[in-house]
This record gives structure tokens, sequence and C-alpha cells, in this order.
């Protein structure tokens, strides 16, 4: 198998020339199953096959769940198509009832992030779906969601407390809105690849105060130097000197320093726990100054074969941890 990702389509012809469908199809309380089906007898043709494809989605659309306790009635017996799908291709129709809520298609949008995301990237989504969207609009179908029911939402976190700050309550920073926004609008923008609404309405982002930069002067660093001991006073000193994230300085292979040369490989990063890729998804090289380079030098241990910042068992420091000091 190549690395190209494979397009998904829920209308194909087979190796015996027959037109087929097999698409994820919804129940009337929004939850899913795949179902499959040909074009009607006699009416071997794409346009066909779409057009069974919708009449079988309408349906389903209409009918509850399997094993809910509520009766399902027969389905109609096989009709034709129509006369202009045995030539001609039109657009296939969605049925309003099939469409998905948006907490029956939150799985669906979690998995295909998974396959272009990095994992903390996914918990972020994950919980901007759990605890600010979902709660909100999640029983609504992905076609009611308008630019008013968006607009709603922004005002609902822009005018409320965070009710996530264990502190004195405060009003959710406009940067938290828009990554929800963000979030939201992903969610829209594969329901529509996927043909379950027409378009992806408008957002409205909002506008964040500018950021304040506080850079440390040269006295401040001296001293952050001073305080600090052992470990971290080395740590310190190469993220002072390199810019190098904590993250990348946390999952610092020991392979990866070349104090001779005075530069190392930045080719991973420590998150959550796990290690991956850097931020940007590709590796780099860092140069070394003379005083990161001699605290490198001097900073040799055999706690660890692997890692150049440890604790004792030679296991990647804490970021909490790190954080503190």
């Amino acid at each position: 198998m190549t690395g190209k990702a494979i397009k998904p389509m829920s209308v194909y012809r087979t190796n015996d020339g027959r037109w087929r469908f097999r698409v994820m199809g919804h129940w009337a309380n929004g939850s899913a199953k795949r179902v499959s089906g040909t074009a009607p007898k006699n009416q071997n043709t794409k346009a066909a096959a779409q057009w069974a494809e919708a009449q079988q989605l309408a349906f389903m659309a209409t009918q509850p769940r399997p094993g809910s306790g509520a009766t399902q009635e027969e389905p109609p017996p096989s009709t034709p198509a129509p006369a202009s799908a045995a030539s001609s291709e039109p657009a296939r129709p969605v049925a309003t009832k099939s469409i998905p809520t948006l907490t029956a298609f939150a799985d669906t949008f979690l998995a295909a992030a998974k396959l272009h995301n990095k994992e903390s990237s996914i918990e972020i989504k994950e919980s901007a779906l759990r605890l600010h969207i979902l709660p909100h609009i999640g029983d609504l179908r992905l076609s009611d969601i308008d630019f008013a029911v968006i607009q709603d939402l922004t005002f609902a976190h822009k005018e409320s407390p965070n009710f996530v700050c264990k502190r004195k309550p405060r009003i959710t920073h406009p940067n938290t809105v828009n990554r929800v926004l963000a979030c939201l609008k992903h969610v829209l923008r594969l329901a529509h690849k996927r043909r379950l609404i027409e378009s992806v309405p408008e957002f409205a982002r909002l506008t964040a105060p500018p950021a304040k930069f506080d850079f440390l002067t040269f006295e401040e660093a001296d001293r952050l130097v001073a305080a600090a001991e052992g470990e971290w006073r080395t740590m310190v000193i190469v993220a002072l000197h390199t810019g190098v994230r904590r993250g990348e300085l946390l999952a610092l292979g020991k392979q990866a320093v070349d104090v001779k040369h005075r530069r190392i490989a930045v080719v991973r990063n420590y998150s959550r726990g796990r290690l991956g890729t850097p931020k940007s998804g590709k590796a780099r090289e860092v140069p070394l100054n003379e005083t990161a380079a001699r605290a490198l030098a001097a900073h040799a241990h055999d706690r660890s074969e692997d890692f150049v910042f440890c604790d004792a068992r030679g296991k990647p420091l804490v970021e909490t941890r790190v954080g503190r000091q």
C-alpha cells in the first residue's frame, strides 16, 4: 500500500460491471449503520445506483433503530429509477431526516481527525466538543446549524464565566471562543464533504486583544540560571540560549547532541506522556553557542541511554514539574 489516502466513494462499479452503493445511513434517532445495495434491475447506471441509495437513506431515516423496542415498517418494494436516472447523473438528494445530529456525528469527526492530527490536537478537539459545543447544540441535526445558531453559541461563551476556572470566575477569552468555533467549522466541513449538508454556514470570529510578550531581561535570565540547580540548571541554560521548546528539550536524545560541532538535532517532542514529532512536524538543527555547548558537555550521566534530561529512573521529566521549576 502507498501512503496516499483513499478517497471514499459511496457509489462504485464492481468487477462484474454492476453499479452498487455502500454508505453510512442513519436511523430516525441519528444512530448510524452502514447499508449497501445495487441499482434497480435493468437500470445498471451510476445515476440509478445513486437514486436507489437516496431511497434507502430516506426510508431508513423514518424508521426506529433495531432493538429500540419500536416496530419498523416493511421496506417499500423495489421500483425503477426515474427515466432521467437511466442516463444522467444528478446530485444525490439527502433526506432531511437522514441527517444525523451533531452528537451522533461527533464520533465520525474524531475518527477522521485521528488520521491526520497529533494526539494532543485530538484531545483539544474532543475537549472543545465535550465541554463547549455538544452541551449547547449537540441535539441539533447538522443541517439545522446555521449562522444564527453559531452566533448564539458565540454569545453563550463570550458572555458567561469560564466554568473550568477553579478560582474567581472570569469571562471566556476570545481566543478560546475562536478555537471552539474553529472546531465546529471543521466538523461542518467534514459533514459537507460527506454530502450530509449542502453548504458550510458563515462563521464570525471574535477580535482578540493583541498578545502581550514579557521577555526576560539579561539580568532576569542570569538570576533564573543562578536559582536553578543540577538538572534544571542545564535545561534552563539550553532553553535560554537556543529557544528550543519545553517538550523538545524533554525529548532530547543523547544521539541528537553534537557538542563538538555545536549543534543539536530536534527530531521529536514529549507531550502528555507521549513521544511524537516536533510541533512543525519536521526535524531541524539548532546551533549551540559556547555557553549552551559547555553546559551540555558537563551534563553527562548514565541514568539513561537515551534522554539527556531525565529522572533517577532514566524516564523523561514530568512536564508539570518542569513548569513549576
